[in-house]
């Protein structure tokens, strides 16, 4: 007996639309007409995007650009191409009326080789899934109906058909999520069950350890190194009690060469408890980001800090900004060990000053009020905390808003010589020691340093 190929194509409950490789429709079986409110004597021998032509009162509903794109790559890549989810409205009827159908699709675009290899014509096979999503205008997005109505109606929508279309949306959105997972910029493993099996890891996260191959695998045997570093009892903890942890600039030990030495990395670390549909933690959610260059950086400045200030202290020097608008002065942290005290505004520190030299610094004052002059001068200076007399030499620039006006000062006060009771070889000592100053090398090294330590306007 012969089979009638034809016969089954009209008779198939699948929906199957025939073209040229110029896209003229050739032919329908029964299931397409149904589903598309089509004639084949209204599509056939057509452009399939004149027979099935975009809403002109809402273009986006017909997503001509993409259906053309599916079948272009078919034919040109002989390979079936699949697209799970599309919008394609279809008109209702084929009078004059502009009225069309709100419809969903899942379709495959297959081509079909004639004897040189090459497509000879190619079939669409769409599935009509419109029952499986709801549309939201406003936002014009869909989403799946949870309601499922289409799977409580059997002969709405065939079973066999609806089971197809959903495994196509669900390979389609799992590629996506999975896609997302590996750029996620941070790393990301998913661990399961009370021996912490890796179940999933992004890109981010082999990097970290040396792209070893993970994936089911207790995590103590993935990365046996690891283990004894505090995190096995971390983990324990997470999954035996459900409370999140998280940890910042967390040492790790990793061997990120097959072989090779352990390397330490410093991470900021989340674990979060994934539960199950009754409560129970199944598993454990891993993110995190590797901030070794950071924590190292800060613990250069930190340190390149500390021997600033122990410098400055040894030099009896502080560093100090002044805010022209509300008087106020920021001093670096040593300020209290150099002058006995450090006062808030530029009148307290005029207050503190030796009598005699009150008249100068009002004037240079004034100077910088008016004129946005810089500051260099030796002054008297009597200690709060014990009353000893010492001499600083001033130092100071102007800092200038984007209009050019003077908004603060920053500089440097230098402690020439302390002070106990007045002697007559006191400005030769002065003296010296300023030169002193000029030429050292700790001068020079404090004064390359950007002296931004107290700035907080």
């Amino acid at each position: 007996m012969k089979l009638d190929y034809e016969a089954i194509f009209r008779a198939s409950p699948y929906p199957y639309l025939v073209m040229d490789n110029n896209l003229v429709v050739l032919d329908a079986n029964n299931a397409y007409l149904r589903s598309t409110h089509a004639t084949k004597e209204a599509i056939v021998g057509k452009y399939v995007f004149d027979a099935f032509p975009s809403n002109p009162d809402d273009p986006s509903s017909t997503s001509i650009a993409e259906v053309k794109t599916s079948l272009e790559k078919a034919i040109a890549t002989g390979m079936p191409d699949i697209t799970p989810f599309l919008r394609y409205a279809v008109p209702k009827t084929r009078g004059d009326t502009n009225e069309f159908d709100e419809k969903y699709w899942s379709t495959v675009s297959t081509p079909i080789l004639g004897e040189d290899g090459k497509t000879a014509f190619v079939v669409q096979h769409p599935i009509d899934v419109t029952d499986l999503y709801s549309f939201n205008k406003v936002s014009k997005t869909a989403s799946v109906d949870h309601k499922m109505k289409a799977a409580q109606d059997a002969d709405n929508f065939n079973r066999a058909q609806m089971h197809e279309a959903m495994l196509r949306i669900l390979n389609d959105e799992r590629g996506h999520l999975k896609n997302l997972f590996n750029q996620a910029p941070g790393f990301v493993a998913v661990l399961t069950g009370p021996k912490h099996v890796f179940e999933m890891v992004n890109e981010a996260y082999y990097q970290l350890v040396g792209h070893r191959d993970v994936l089911g695998k207790p995590v103590w045997e993935a990365l046996p190194e690891v283990q004894g570093q505090g995190f096995d009892e971390l983990l324990d903890n997470v999954y035996n009690t459900g409370k999140a942890w998280v940890g910042h600039s967390v040492s790790f030990n990793v061997q990120r060469d097959p072989n090779g030495p352990l390397t330490t990395r410093y991470i900021d670390l989340l674990y979060q408890p994934v539960f199950d549909a009754h409560g129970n933690v199944s598993g454990i959610f891993a993110q995190g980001h590797d901030v070794t260059e950071a924590y190292e950086s800060q613990m250069a400045h930190l340190e390149a800090e500390a021997r600033l200030n122990e410098g400055m202290l040894a030099a009896k020097m502080i560093v100090w900004d002044w805010n022209l608008s509300d008087r106020k002065i920021i001093f670096s942290n040593n300020a209290a060990d150099v002058l006995g005290g450090t006062p808030d505004t530029i009148d307290e520190l005029i207050e503190m000053l030796h009598e005699a030299d009150r008249i100068k610094a009002m004037k240079v004052h004034d100077d910088v009020i008016k004129n946005g002059m810089g500051i260099h001068e030796a002054l008297r200076f009597l200690r709060p905390d014990n009353g000893n007399m010492i001499w600083i030499d001033i130092r100071g620039k102007t800092l200038c808003n984007e209009d050019g006006l003077t908004y603060a000062r920053l500089g440097v006060y230098w402690i020439l010589l302390i002070v106990c009771k007045l002697r007559k070889n006191c400005v030769s000592q002065i003296s010296k020691k300023m030169n002193f100053l000029q030429c050292s090398p700790m001068s020079y090294a404090i004064r390359s340093h950007q002296l931004v330590q107290p700035r907080k306007f």
